[in-house]
């Protein structure tokens, strides 16, 4: 699954903490898979034809082989895209009901409408920003 680290801001920032995540190949090639992630088809490079990508099939596509089979952009939109898709769990609203937030009604009940648990962070102020980091092997 995903992996989470929780990082403390740098002397002086404004920021309370910041929590990375990254995913393993193997988490990113099926949630390529699942939102039918177009990539080039080796045995066709040179015409630029274009495939959905299949985990099965990974070796037919081109540059499959390497580290860097997803672009930057594409890494992070997989990222982004799993991220959402994890879910909201009855145990999460236990734990936020015992802590004190400063959040109105309005827009605790606007986050108990939405199933992504990321969307729910956001919502109730949790989360303020969700951004896209490089990796230092790729610069």
């Amino acid at each position: 699954g995903l992996v989470v680290q929780r990082t403390s801001p740098a002397e002086g920032k404004h920021i309370r903490a910041c929590v990375v995540v990254s995913a393993p190949r193997a988490l990113l090639e099926a949630e390529a898979e699942h939102l039918q992630l177009l990539k080039t088809v080796k045995s066709d490079a040179l015409h630029g034809t274009w495939l959905e990508f299949e985990v099965a099939d990974g070796s037919a596509f081109e540059g499959y082989e390497k580290e860097d089979f997803f672009s930057p952009c594409e890494e992070s939109h997989l990222l982004y895209s799993a991220l959402e898709s994890v879910d909201c769990t009855p145990q999460f609203w236990q734990l936020m009901e015992k802590r004190t937030l400063t959040v109105t009604k309005t827009r605790q009940k606007r986050a108990r409408r939405v199933h992504s648990l990321l969307c729910v962070l956001m919502t109730l102020d949790l989360v303020e920003l969700v951004a896209p980091l490089h990796r230092e092997s790729r610069l």
